[in-house]
């Protein structure tokens, strides 16, 4: 009788042992499941919000200055920036719209089918995920790297050949020398060649630089030397250095010696070519985006602008 119930107790235990087994390969199976296939889904997530960042920011380019401005091709082009992107897209929605303040933005909403491995075993076989997007236009507020210049604020052609002297700022149309980091021939000679190291900003004071700096700027010939994409007003990369990032100043100010003037925005000038004998410089305004703080409520009027996310 006791043998008996020996034996029962053996076989119930490894009846226990097999249930245990099974809970625990089960548990085994769904941290696996939990490790691999939500991996994947925050991957396919993380994929899929580039992607989206991209392509409103794509499309936001369109409307830009530089762009074509046309809603249409602004949303276009999102869409197969998307699509280039993220081929397997199961939604995607291109909206372009326009805020109470006049601000045009272009929204992108889509949504990526994510089938499951091992999560299939426990009755999961797919997710979805989504993500958004919009993106616009905005004015530069700030940036480094400009040119020891100035210009007065005015109808800039883009595109259109002009003809400016520089280091003398008694015209409107002119360049006038600026002192940035410091005075002198040497500092305004490095300045043209590489840009000024440190940050300016709409509103700053700057201080002008009094005559006709005619001798540092063929420091310009050896800027447009170091251009490596022969860029022209048709075709050029965006902090090429044949662009000077110039700030624009109120035409109203008058400057005379060395005057402190206030900066409300930068333009943009491709060089084409340099006359150091008449101290002339031509070449064309141009609409370009830069590295630097941007403001949504500051139109990018002057062409120079950045493209922002919203969200």
């Amino acid at each position: 009788m006791l043998r008996k119930l020996l034996s029962l107790l053996a076989e119930n235990e490894k009846g226990s042992a097999v249930v245990l087994v099974s809970l625990m390969m089960l548990c085994l199976l769904g941290f696996a499941a939990l490790v691999t296939d939500f991996g994947l889904y925050c991957l396919s997530r993380q994929q899929l919000v580039n992607a989206v960042d991209a392509a409103a920011l794509a499309g936001a380019g369109e409307l830009s200055p530089g762009g074509s401005g046309d809603e249409t091709a602004a949303r276009s082009c999102a869409e197969q920036y998307a699509l280039k992107n993220v081929a397997d897209l199961t939604g995607l929605a291109v909206s372009v719209f326009t805020t109470p303040s006049g601000l045009k933005v272009v929204q992108v909403n889509a949504v990526k089918k994510v089938d499951f491995i091992l999560a299939r075993l426990l009755g999961y076989t797919s997710g979805e995920v989504q993500a958004a997007a919009s993106a616009a236009v905005a004015g530069i507020t700030s940036c480094r790297g400009v040119a020891p210049l100035l210009i007065a604020r005015q109808d800039f052609k883009f595109g259109e050949r002009y003809t400016l002297k520089y280091g003398d700022p008694a015209s409107p149309g002119n360049f006038g020398a600026l002192s940035l980091g410091g005075t002198g021939a040497d500092i305004y000679r490095h300045n043209l060649i590489y840009g000024y190291s440190g940050r300016v900003s709409v509103g700053d004071m700057v201080t002008t630089e009094p005559g006709n700096m005619s001798g540092p700027t063929q420091a310009i010939d050896e800027r447009l030397a170091r251009c490596t994409d022969n860029c022209t007003v048709d075709h050029y990369e965006p902090g090429c250095p044949k662009i000077l990032i110039i700030p624009v100043y109120d035409p109203h100010q008058v400057l005379k010696g060395r005057s402190q003037v206030r900066i409300e925005g930068f333009a943009a000038f491709l060089v084409d070519r340099v006359d150091c004998a008449k101290d002339e410089i031509q070449g064309y305004f141009i609409s370009t985006t830069v590295e630097g703080d941007a403001d949504f409520s500051r139109p990018p009027d002057t062409g120079v602008y950045a493209v922002r996310l919203l969200q």
